[in-house]
């Protein structure tokens, strides 16, 4: 397995959701990080999936932190309609503690893709938390995509991780199990995925280099997926407000930003 420049460094693996450890499974079983986990991973129906999560990163000889799971989803969508800046300023002020606490000098995390508000929002916090821990010491950032099939970046470089066959194989099961245990969708999407492009493209993992600085907010007439998905639950009856950009997240990237 080749793992670009991360020997020797202390590493730490920050996402949004349980369950996103698996895309960069490869570099987590490399390097061990400690791993902090947002949220619960209970949505809407209230079911965590934190154990999940702690069994596959010790599998993976990465270590879950004490911060792993942090808050609820609901808490989190509850603050993001209600524009609640210093409930997040609070989440990004225990990751800044726990990143000069424990010496981090590399840290990965979610890409915003617009896919999910809490996916998007935890790269802003993790950008703010690392643009206050380099008042320690200077701390890397990088992002990994989350939503469609394994690959390098449409532009811009990238770390990349291959894996062994062995480790391919470990990895392509433990997303099927993990998929099989949280309801079975996800078994099909990784099915699908593989069919359509092969084991091969599980087997590299990228990492984008990450700007903690630049200013993350879209510009004027941004319409993310999840403002069309979440229409269609409000209208399926799981929730009964739908989270826009321009409403509710663009304001507490800005307050994240100051």
């Amino acid at each position: 397995m080749t793992v670009g420049t991360f020997n020797g460094q202390r590493c730490a693996l920050v996402v949004g959701h349980p369950g996103h450890e698996l895309r960069v499974w490869g570099w987590m079983r490399a390097v061990g990080p400690l791993v902090a986990v947002l949220t619960d991973g209970s949505g809407h129906e209230g079911h965590p999936r934190l154990q999940l999560s702690r069994e596959i990163c010790t599998r993976a000889k990465a270590t879950p932190s004490e911060l792993f799971g942090l808050v609820t989803d609901a808490a989190i969508y509850q603050a993001v309609l209600q524009g609640d800046a210093s409930f997040f300023i609070d989440l990004a002020d225990r990751l800044t503690a726990w990143l000069v606490r424990e010496q981090i000098t590399i840290v990965v995390g979610d890409a915003i893709e617009g896919y999910n508000p809490t996916h998007d929002l935890c790269r802003i916090l993790l950008n703010r938390a690392v643009r206050l821990a380099c008042s320690a010491r200077p701390v890397t950032t990088y992002a990994f995509d989350l939503t469609g099939p394994p690959g390098p970046p449409a532009e811009g470089p990238a770390v990349s991780v291959t894996l062994s066959p062995d480790n391919l194989a470990v990895k392509i099961a433990t997303c099927r199990a993990y998929g099989h245990d949280v309801g079975g969708t996800l078994v099909a999407e990784i099915d699908g995925l593989l069919e359509q492009h092969g084991e091969v493209l599980f087997g590299r993992e990228y990492l984008i280099p990450e700007d903690a600085w630049r200013n993350a907010a879209a510009p004027a007439g941004y319409r993310p997926y999840y403002e069309t998905y979440g229409e269609r639950q409000v209208a399926a009856g799981h929730y009964r407000t739908v989270i826009r950009y321009d409403e509710h997240v663009r304001p507490l990237i800005h307050a994240l930003q100051q």
